[in-house]
């Protein structure tokens, strides 16, 4: 679990932005928004970021997003890093950004820190707290790395030779394990948390219709969970099937793939390489009552509403973040779908499972509408300063006198109390 991410000098952010999981004294729903990681660490599990279009909100998940894809994804020596500096400043295009994470894996807290340029990374940082205290796992300084010389982190003369032969100016140390064979239960338990417990970035445009369904043929028990959310949703489904068939790959499908520019190279030569593709039909199986009798219907999954797929799609995530400890992160979740279904789904998520962590981004409002039952500090909002920088802050970050017992969250952010809403000017426009 994620207890505090920072970035600095990356796309919208300037300085330091500082995304915390460490919830307030507030006690509100204590039991659904929290985990007890140990006697005595309590993480939040959820956080919603608002913000006017391009006041920053997708940047940190983004950014959270780069960092996983920086710490595990191994590069050539003439690659580069991928980083985007903060550009509306002339200094910032010239400088390192800045990515900060401390985290809690095996209940054990770790720290990992990366400063890197377009071509280099500058430093990287790796600590764990075994008990209580830090111990340096590896110090890594432009071409220098200083490997700890704690027992528990040890590592022999051949694997410290190997990691730094292997690890590239234009990558991490850690995703150096991908291509390297060592012994280091500590360096591969961090390799894995990036790899395996932070879920890829779910964008607007996501396919995650194919993705679902592979993991509903891997578990029945996803399956099941989906069908109950459909039912729950009120989508009129009872069931759902997959239907595989086998197709034989004739002249006719060879030419339309060859001729079909949508499909990359590898994919189109892998294709036609087979003599027959199988192919898989999504089948929703919905209940109709007709003339007093209850039928279930089938309807093809391309057939239906937008809403129902993008449900439907979002449904093995939730799986995943129900059945496994996961950190799972949405962009614009609202895409598609009612207010209610968004809420369905966050307290869904929340009632069920008991140590993921779910951060997305919203236009939608309508979860700030009861005060007696949302956290505070979950709600985070992204506002453009005048240099065009983003500044990320959260509501508990308000001050008691600022926000009275009771106030109507939603009310008072639409009246501009709590910012980061759009300024929006008059509707006559300019004419000739």
């Amino acid at each position: 679990m994620i207890l505090e991410f920072s970035v600095s000098n990356y796309r919208s952010f300037k300085e330091k932005q500082t995304l915390s999981f460490e919830p307030t004294s507030d006690t509100t729903n204590e039991e659904y928004y929290c985990h007890q990681l140990t006697p005595k660490i309590k993480l939040l599990k959820f956080a919603i970021l608002y913000g006017s279009n391009a006041s920053g909100k997708t940047n940190i998940l983004r950014a959270l997003s780069f960092l996983r894809h920086i710490a595990i994804k191994p590069r050539e020596m003439e690659d580069e890093t991928g980083f985007e500096p903060f550009a509306f400043d002339e200094e910032t295009t010239k400088k390192p950004g800045e990515f900060e994470i401390f985290f809690f894996h095996n209940k054990i807290k770790h720290h990992y820190l990366v400063k890197l340029s377009r071509f280099q990374i500058k430093e990287e940082i790796l600590e764990y707290y075994p008990s209580g205290q830090p111990v340096e796992v590896y110090h890594r300084n432009l071409g220098n790395i200083k490997f700890g010389t704690h027992k528990t982190v040890k590592l022999e003369k051949k694997f410290k030779d190997a990691l730094e032969t292997n690890t590239v100016n234009s990558m991490t140390l850690l995703s150096a394990l991908q291509v390297t064979n060592i012994k280091s239960e500590v360096l591969y338990n961090v390799f894995d948390w990036f790899k395996k417990q932070m879920l890829p970035i779910i964008r607007h445009n996501t396919r995650l219709d194919i993705w679902t369904m592979n993991k509903i043929e891997e578990n029945i028990n996803c399956k099941n969970l989906i069908v109950d959310l459909l039912q729950k949703a009120d989508f009129n489904i009872n069931d759902l099937e997959i239907k595989e068939q086998t197709i034989k790959v004739d002249d006719n499908l060879r030419k339309y793939i060859s001729d079909d520019a949508n499909i990359p190279e590898k994919v189109k030569n892998d294709i036609l390489a087979e003599e027959t593709l199988k192919s898989r039909e999504l089948l929703f199986m919905h209940d109709i009552i007709n003339e007093e009798k209850q039928n279930l219907i089938p309807l093809n999954f391309d057939k239906e509403s937008e809403g129902t797929k993008r449900f439907f799609g979002l449904g093995g995530p939730l799986n995943e973040i129900i059945s496994n400890d996961r950190i799972l992160l949405i962009d614009e979740i609202e895409r598609s779908l009612h207010p209610d279904l968004i809420n369905y789904y966050i307290n869904t998520f929340l009632a069920n499972s008991p140590a993921s962590q779910l951060i997305i981004t919203s236009h939608s409002l309508d979860f700030m509408s009861d005060p007696d039952e949302v956290r505070r500090d979950v709600i985070w909002f992204t506002e453009k300063n005048e240099a065009g920088a983003t500044e990320l802050y959260s509501l508990a970050d308000f001050k008691s006198t600022d926000i009275r017992k009771g106030m109507d969250y939603l009310k008072a952010y639409k009246a501009g109390k709590f910012g980061a809403k759009p300024n929006i000017g008059s509707i006559f426009l300019k004419k000739d």
